[in-house]
């Protein structure tokens, strides 16, 4: 009990997740004092201490002290993490009200006219509001979206392809599968798609989520997915080239074994290493999962990041048991298995697997059936190829989705 209660207190206060969730640093290091929230909140603590003092010398009124233990616990918990900001920004609204009320009452006390009481009052009104107008009209004029780019469009998608499921907004139950992306996205999915996520905004899931997607072998990635019952794969091309920092930092990764920078004058070159290019999110979203019999390609995003290769901003893959093409070759001979896509952005592309025999027989899995009506559609059948010996095999969904085995 003891355990849990600390590591619920570690989590209010920040604890690990300092220096690696923005929102997690403390409020001091995120937010300027100059800036509209900065002035904003230095006005909260003017307000608070006034109704602390008045409270001090009239007496402890019920009402006033239960408020001001609520605030001074979610200013404790906005100082330690900048996310509460979000919380004590109702507790400034009663705040600047009962300062408004106090500069009121002071006018009134002096036996002003009319006139001159409501310029003051107002003189003051404006002065509790300016910090927040510019923020305010910001807003109204540029309000923030609630995803980037092709997410939202991509999420409706998923939802469209995928099967509904239990429980995925209880996070206390568990659903059918659950859906593999950056720890960031996960809310995005949650809303947009209505499907439940391996890892979400709060951190939950996170090291599952980042150890998947930064694995480098086929026993790693399956062991996870099938251990977090994970059916789709959300990627997209800032995992790679924007948040890699971040992943590399929760799993205890340095990032130059991933990526190489280089400056010329003001830009600067990303040059993907030979281990970034083995891991999961790598070979998913750089290549369409070539070779990986388990992951294949049902969705793909219109807009296009990036030059080498260029590829959609998001793509969505569907983990499966796929079939198990086998049939008799030389021994030690490479036999590949091709098939050719179209995606629903009309890109087309060849899927290839590859084995070697071993006492004369190969075995090559494969994500991909031959008729399957979606976003990504097969053109033809399997062509595989031993040596100069060429056949057609056809693979149909059932045999993907059940992992049967199919003889050449």
């Amino acid at each position: 009990m003891l355990g849990l209660i600390g590591h619920g207190f570690g989590y209010l206060v920040g604890g690990d997740l300092t220096g690696m969730v923005q929102e997690a640093y403390p409020l001091f290091m995120i937010m300027e004092l100059t800036s509209s929230l900065g002035l904003t909140f230095l006005l909260s603590l003017l307000a608070l201490a006034m109704i602390t003092v008045q409270t001090l010398r009239r007496g402890a009124d019920p009402k006033r002290l239960l408020f001001l233990v609520w605030t001074f616990f979610v200013l404790m918990l906005t100082l330690s993490q900048f996310r509460f900001i979000y919380l004590y920004t109702f507790n400034i609204s009663v705040l600047f009200a009962l300062l408004y009320r106090q500069a009121r009452l002071m006018t009134e006390g002096r036996q002003m006219n009319p006139q001159q009481s409501r310029l003051i009052s107002a003189a003051f009104l404006l002065v509790i509001l300016l910090p927040t107008l510019s923020m305010s009209w910001g807003y109204l004029n540029f309000p923030p979206q609630p995803a980037d780019g092709d997410w939202p469009v991509s999420m409706k998608r998923l939802s469209a392809i995928s099967e509904p499921t239990s429980y995925f907004d209880h996070p206390n139950s568990t659903p059918e599968y659950g859906v593999v992306s950056a720890w960031d996205y996960g809310n995005w999915i949650l809303y947009m798609a209505k499907r439940p996520v391996v890892a979400n905004n709060f951190q939950v899931g996170v090291q599952d989520s980042t150890r998947l997607l930064l694995a480098e072998k086929e026993s790693e990635w399956s062991s996870l997915m099938d251990k977090r019952k994970a059916r789709y794969v959300a990627t997209d091309w800032d995992i790679i080239y924007k948040k890699l920092g971040s992943l590399c930092q929760w799993v205890g990764e340095d990032i130059s074994t991933y990526m190489q920078f280089s400056r010329q004058g003001d830009a600067i070159t990303l040059k993907p290493t030979d281990r970034l290019k083995r891991t999961l999110i790598a070979r998913l979203h750089l290549t369409d999962g070539q070779g990986l019999g388990r992951f294949r390609l049902v969705y793909e995003s219109p807009s296009i990041r990036g030059t080498s290769p260029p590829t959609s901003q998001v793509k969505i893959f569907e983990y499966l048991p796929g079939a198990l093409i086998t049939g008799a070759a030389p021994e030690g001979e490479s036999v590949s298995a091709r098939i050719e896509l179209l995606t629903n952005q009309g890109r087309r592309f060849t899927y290839n697997g590859t084995a070697t025999s071993r006492h004369g027989i190969y075995e090559i899995r494969v994500p991909y059936s031959a008729g399957k009506q979606g976003d990504v559609k097969a053109l033809g059948n399997y062509t595989i190829q031993a040596g100069a010996v060429r056949k057609t095999v056809m693979v149909s969904e059932r045999d993907v989705l059940e992992g049967r085995k199919v003889l050449v």
